[in-house]
Order: structure tokens, then sequence, then C-alpha cells
């Protein structure tokens, strides 16, 4: 039976030692529990396309491999990196900068400052960037990696503020574009349709993205799937449905498995 990790993360007002060590805290037949001090910040499972094991992030700026056993392969320390998968032995991440400001009527305003496209070589211990030109991503963007073509698809919508109904009226269109794995541009595509919160997912030779149209304010609301052929970016389909999801999968070409909005499963065909 497979052992499951939990690190905890003791956080202190002064650190008394700079050594990273995992402490093993409890073990059993079916659980075994590591703890990192001293430490804090986000901790998540890195998907992993390479077969060596394991990969999380541990801390802000620990990266760790583990096998099924939870022995530590590596432990990486790279600053202010929230790494979102791995392929080719490298850690890939989009990142975008940003910072607020003030127009001339003193309303806060968002500012994109740059939208990156960042890979960590493990083996070489470096860190490359490509920054992306912002017309071909919106600053609201969720990307994933497809395995088969190796490329990155990134979906983006327009930020909304959610009491500026002008805001809402204005975001009226997404984009869809598709990165190499060297942060090469490869295909985009605009597409005028009204889409705000929302995830997506690969089926067969479609993008099936899932979400929610704002009508003129935020209380409007219309439940969308978008299917866009993933070789021309085209709109191949769209269908008024009853419910968002807020997470999906793709079990074969016809059947998705979804978890919406008030954490129901539902099961599409």
């Amino acid at each position: 039976m497979k052992k499951l990790l939990f690190v905890y993360l003791l956080c202190f007002a002064t650190f008394t030692s700079k050594a990273q060590t995992f402490n093993q805290t409890y073990l059993s037949d079916s659980v075994q529990i590591k703890e990192l001090s001293n430490k804090q910040g986000r901790n998540y499972k890195i998907i992993n396309y390479d077969n060596d094991n394991y990969w999380s992030k541990a801390a802000n700026n620990y990266f760790v491999n583990y096998n099924d056993s939870l022995e530590m392969m590596n432990v990486l320390e790279i600053n202010n990196r929230d790494y979102a998968f791995k392929f080719g032995n490298k850690l890939y991440l989009l990142n975008t900068a940003f910072h607020y400001d003030y127009d001339t009527s003193f309303n806060q305003i968002f500012i994109t400052d740059s939208i990156s496209f960042i890979y960590y070589d493990i083996v070489n211990r470096t860190e490359s960037y490509v920054n992306i030109d912002d017309s071909f991503i919106y600053l609201n963007n969720r990307y994933l990696f497809f395995e088969q073509s190796k490329e990155i698809a990134i979906v983006s919508t327009p930020r909304i503020e959610m009491m500026d109904e002008n805001s809402v009226l204005n975001s009226n269109s997404f984009k869809i574009t598709i990165l190499d794995t060297l942060g090469n541009v490869l295909r985009y595509n605009k597409i005028d349709k009204r889409l705000h919160q929302f995830s997506f997912e690969e089926q067969g030779d479609n993008i099936l993205i899932s979400g929610v149209a704002y009508g003129t304010n935020t209380t409007q609301l219309e439940y969308k799937l978008y299917y866009i052929n993933k070789n021309s970016l085209e709109l191949v389909d769209s269908i008024n449905v009853d419910k968002d999801y807020m997470y999906i999968k793709a079990i074969n070409d016809s059947i998705i498995c979804g978890i919406n909005g008030i954490y129901g499963v539902n099961i599409d065909i």
C-alpha cells in the first residue's frame, strides 16, 4: 500500500537553524508524516510528466522530489516561484507581474508589468524566461501542458472589477495561446465571446472550456461550454448549460467529469 505524505510547516518568529531537515513524526502501514520545520508558504503537488517519481512545493522556496517510500531524492531552493508542472527535467511556470496605480480621477487601477514564461533546468540549476507580449494573453489566465504535442495551452480573459459595471460590459472576448516549451508563441486566436470565471481541459482534438459569462453585471450569469479546435483555435461549438465546472476532466472523447460551484460531482455525456 502506498503511503501518504504530509508535510507540516511550523512557523516561528525567529529561526534558529538554516539546515533543511525532513523529520519523520509518524509512521504506520498506510501513513507516513514528515515535517519541515521553521518554514511557511504554499504547499502543493507539481504535475510531473517525467519518470522520476513525485515533485511537490513544500514551502515558499523549497521543491522536493520523493519516491513511494517518501525518501527525499532531491531538494531545490528557488525563491518566489510557483512552478506548476515538470517536463524534460525542467519546471515550468507562467508568471504575471503587476502593480496598482491611480487614474486621473484617483480610481485605483491594475497595471500589468509583464507576462513571462519561466522554466528552471534542474540538472544545470539555471532559470530562463521569455517575456510574452500582453497582446497574446489577458491578465486572468490558466494554462495546461498537452503531453502528446508537447505544447502549453493558455486560456485567458480580461480582468474585471466586480463592482465596476463598465469592466464587465467591456469584457466581451477571450484569448487562446499555444506556446512551445521554450516560450515561443505557436498559435493564437481571440474569440469574441463572453467568458469570465472558467476552467478548461484537452478533449481529443478540441480544447473544452467550461465557464461563466456575466451579462451586463455580475448578477446576470450564463453557463457556457466552448469547444475550440486545438490546431486552428477556431470556435467549433458553444453550448448553454445549467452549471459551470470549477474543475473538469475529460474521461474520453464524449464524457467529461467535473466539480461545479457547489462542489457537486457531475458526469456529462
